[in-house]
């Protein structure tokens, strides 16, 4: 980690990612923190008043002369640009995420070489109210892939268990819209929000917002509607670490669906719900002073 400036920083080696990028909860899901393999890559980050800038490269698999595995990276940018007018600030958030699948010579040629993404767009608002922030945005969302067009849904019989082939290769591009709001009095952070959308497949997003099931294996949805909220309570931190205690609720509201050798799914509504408690370790060395 290098600071040229107090506004800059450059990372190589493991990536700073203790906010999940500052990425929306369809777009990143917090769990990867603590359940994915760690991000490793090229980094830059941006803090100014009036931008908040995070750009990175999390290059995933390496591929070497005639290697059998594939070559997976993810690139992706978190930018955020606001401006102050009276008791209100006004904020517009861009999202970007580019995962790239390919290689040489591979044993798996099940896949041709694709690239994924997820983007996003949005405009919010927030005012002080004495101890209370609160915020309200609204942002559109996509996902395409290049590569072959839309096709059928595509599935494989193994061993008497039906599944869904490569998914995101029945899906050329789908949408999602994603209004929520926001609120914090000091230690205590809440947040109320809505998703509705149509063939929308999350690159390193929660999977409650995507219209491929993980819960049925051979599942795609029309349309997936969810209205969450979620809390989180950060004690004073200390020196070396920092805990976090949060819940979320999510409530599907009911779907329609397609799948294998079944007429027309009929979804009924769903509520699920998860807490827990995360402890970060923040150590650092200085090399330079």
């Amino acid at each position: 980690r290098l600071d040229p400036a107090d506004w800059v920083t450059l990372v190589l080696g493991n990536l700073i990612n203790t906010d999940g990028h500052r990425l929306p909860l369809p777009l990143y899901n917090p769990e990867r923190t603590v359940a994915a393999e760690p991000e490793a890559g090229v980094q830059i980050l941006l803090k100014r008043p009036w931008l908040l800038a995070d750009v990175w490269v999390d290059w995933q698999q390496f591929i070497w002369n005639n290697s059998p595995r594939r070559e997976r990276f993810i690139a992706g940018v978190s930018a955020e640009a606001s401006v102050k007018t009276g008791d209100w600030r006004l904020y517009a958030p861009m999202y970007l995420l580019a995962q790239h699948l390919g290689g040489e010579d591979r044993s798996d040629t099940t896949h041709s070489v694709q690239t994924y993404y997820n983007a996003a767009a949005g405009l919010g608002v927030s005012r002080q109210l004495g101890t209370v922030k609160l915020r309200a945005d609204c942002s559109a969302m996509f996902f395409y892939r290049d590569g072959d067009k839309e096709g059928s849904l595509n599935y494989v019989n193994a061993d008497g268990w039906v599944y869904l082939s490569g998914p995101p290769l029945n899906f050329k591009r789908g949408w999602g819209v994603y209004p929520r709001l926001t609120a914090e009095w000091g230690n205590l952070w809440a947040e109320a929000t809505f998703w509705s959308g149509e063939k929308f497949i999350p690159l390193l997003g929660c999977y409650h917002y995507s219209n491929v099931s993980v819960n049925t294996s051979d599942m795609t949805h029309d349309r997936i509607r969810v209205a969450a909220l979620r809390m989180q309570w950060t004690p004073d931190k200390m020196r070396y670490c920092t805990m976090h205690i949060y819940g979320a609720y999510y409530h599907y509201f009911p779907f329609t669906a397609d799948r294998t050798s079944y007429s027309k799914v009929e979804g009924k509504a769903a509520d699920i719900f998860s807490v827990g408690v995360t402890v970060e370790f923040n150590f650092a060395v200085p090399l330079l002073q």
